[in-house]
């Protein structure tokens, strides 16, 4: 029999009991927030059709579709017929929360109310090369706000995002917003048409990522005109300082209402969270995904090399699905900000007491029952292991992964309590 590999496959990862608890801790905090904000929890399927997901919105994100093949008799017609790669699936796993959003709302808006604040939290999928911090599989946290064409919705985005941040013991990031329609006025004045802007903006959107030339080059690639793209290109890279962007934009004769609505949302801000003093007007801030309509906002932080949460305004997206009405929405990348977290060592973790019950199989079942029914109902964990033929043996290992999980920075308590004898008896005190 060949050897089986039991490494996870590539760009996934096994996630420990510890690592889970953490998460778990994190995602309630984050819950519990979005609830007090009047975000309601929500679910999707993670397999969608691929016209669905390939139609248009997703950017860069459709070209790594994990694709899952026809079944039976449908695959079996397409092999034989010599089809494509494209239609030997016909449905595919979700690269993001906000495609399959637009779905569901599109079925269910009759039965929801306007506006409709939604909270999605699932994994998502993308065929990419994996890095630090981003994996094939990996969980997004995301709210949005469908039905409110004003600023207020992306007020109260941003504030539960970061009401978030700040309660899972997260300090020290930044957010930024910006309007595309901004950019798209300036990329119309150094003569870029309407319909190249998504292309132009995709590249666009690395400038946090790579230096100027390599999107420079970049743009060439694609057929823009070098000297064209050079020149809007060192305009952009100018904006280093809120105060200069927003005194070059006005330069650039850009429209008032638009810089009007992003100060709004920026004084709003600065009222609604404590904490929110760092809302910077940033020109760069693009976002890759073409769905995007207006307002775009990411948070970022400074010992993490890309941005934490970010989103904006989707407000056509519903229009493929034959309901017109605005839409917002934000996702946090959760895997970047638990990882955020460890480096920082900032410590959030439940303490939770936990005891085995040790009994004799021959007379003491239903006392060990009792006694871990009790420790149950007073909230702590209790499991029941048979008293074993060597029991000191059976001590010393359990005491042993109770130190384990105490390095690997659980901060439970650890009890055993053995059956006729005189309560619990705590355990690994100290990680060793």
């Amino acid at each position: 029999m060949s050897k089986v590999s039991v490494n996870p496959t590539r760009g996934m990862r096994d996630i420990l009991p510890e690592e889970v608890a953490k998460r778990n801790l994190a995602l309630s905090s984050i819950r519990s927030v979005y609830r007090s904000y009047g975000f309601e929890e929500i679910e999707t399927p993670i397999v969608e059709s691929l016209p669905l997901l390939g139609s248009g919105g997703g950017g860069e994100n459709e070209k790594l579709i994990f694709k899952i093949l026809k079944r039976g008799e449908k695959l079996q017609e397409a092999v034989e017929g010599g089809a494509l790669e494209d239609l030997l699936a016909e449905s595919g796993l979700r690269f993001d929360l906000t495609v399959p959003l637009g779905r569901f709302y599109a079925a269910n808006h009759h039965r929801l109310p306007r506006p409709f604040k939604s909270c999605q939290i699932g994994n998502v999928f993308r065929a990419e090369r994996p890095q630090k911090g981003r994996y094939r599989q990996f969980l997004q946290v995301d709210i949005d706000v469908l039905g409110d064409e004003g600023p207020q919705a992306e007020v109260d985005l941003l504030s539960a995002a970061t009401s978030a941040l700040h309660k899972i013991g997260l300090e020290g990031f930044e957010t930024r917003i910006n309007d595309r329609r901004i950019l798209e006025d300036l990329a119309e004045k150094f003569g870029f048409s309407a319909p190249t802007h998504k292309q132009l903006f995709i590249s666009l959107d690395k400038l946090d990522k790579v230096d100027s030339q390599a999107v420079l080059e970049e743009l060439v690639t694609r057929g823009f005109d070098r000297v064209a793209a050079g020149e809007f290109l060192s305009v952009l890279t100018k904006f280093a300082t809120e105060t200069d962007s927003l005194a070059a934009l006005a330069e650039l004769s850009v429209p008032t209402e638009h810089l009007e609505r992003l100060l709004w949302v920026k004084e709003a801000l600065s009222q609604s969270v404590e904490g929110s003093s760092d809302v910077l007007i940033d020109p760069l801030v693009i976002r890759g995904m073409s769905y995007y309509t207006s307002s775009v906002f990411e948070i970022s932080h400074p010992k993490w090399g890309t941005s934490i949460a970010g989103g904006g305004r989707y407000d056509d997206m519903l229009e493929r699905y034959q309901v017109a009405s605005p839409a917002c929405g934000i996702s946090l990348g959760f895997e970047r900000i638990m990882g955020l977290l460890a480096e920082m060592k900032v410590a959030r973790s439940s303490e939770v007491s936990k005891t085995t019950v040790i009994y004799d199989p021959i007379d003491q079942l239903r006392v060990a029952s009792e006694t871990a029914s009790k420790i149950r109902e007073s909230g702590g964990v209790a499991s029941l292991q048979m008293r074993a033929k060597n029991l000191g043996s059976q001590i010393k290992r359990l005491e042993a992964e109770a130190l384990q999980r105490r390095s690997e920075g659980s901060k439970d308590r650890f009890y055993i309590w053995i059956v006729g004898r005189q309560g619990p008896e705590e355990i690994a005190t100290e990680a060793k």
